[in-house]
């Protein structure tokens, strides 16, 4: 804790104040690629969900925390990947990401943790080539309608309607 302390503090330093923070948590009971990782011989990867109930595909993810290990690891780095953070096919990087639907992103810290059910989760500070301190002096010098248009084309605060009506589908 105390080493990424410092690291966050140094970043911090560098860079000033993080313009995202980020939480990933993906639901491997409720994802038909991960329940393939739990359940290998199921010859059916999207009927899945209709041939468990969630109670059972919860004990079968719990039983088996390697493949929820896996499909973390995975799904982290396709998010990252989507952001414009990493790139999936590169070790390491020495130039600019490409801009992303957040913008470039010049630094990130992120950190690993386990709920208390067992299911691991992700939580990441960003910081893009827009920042805080960019935003303040935007309010201040008479740019706020257009601070206004970056923070609607990149903040989504409530999940669209065509979401909702999947999960009623679904379950």
């Amino acid at each position: 804790r105390r080493i990424g302390l410092w690291h966050i503090t140094s970043i911090t330093r560098c860079h000033g104040l993080p313009s995202y923070f980020l939480t990933i948590s993906p639901s491997l009971v409720d994802n038909s690629l991960g329940m393939r990782l739990v359940v290998p011989s199921a010859l059916d990867v999207d009927g899945i969900d209709a041939r468990y109930s969630y109670s059972q595909r919860s004990e079968l993810v719990f039983a088996r925390p390697a493949s929820s290990s896996i499909f973390f690891e995975h799904f982290c780095r396709a998010v990252l990947e989507l952001l414009g953070v990493v790139k999936q096919d590169v070790k390491a990087t020495t130039g600019p990401n490409e801009e992303g639907p957040l913008g470039r992103i010049v630094q990130y810290f992120g950190a690993t943790e386990c709920q208390g059910r067992s299911l691991l989760h992700s939580h990441m500070m960003l910081w893009t080539t827009f920042s805080p301190a960019h935003a303040t002096e935007m309010a201040r010098t008479g740019g706020l309608q257009r601070l206004l248009e970056h923070i609607g084309n990149t903040v989504l605060s409530t999940m669209p309607p065509e979401y909702f009506e999947w999960r009623e589908d679904k379950w």
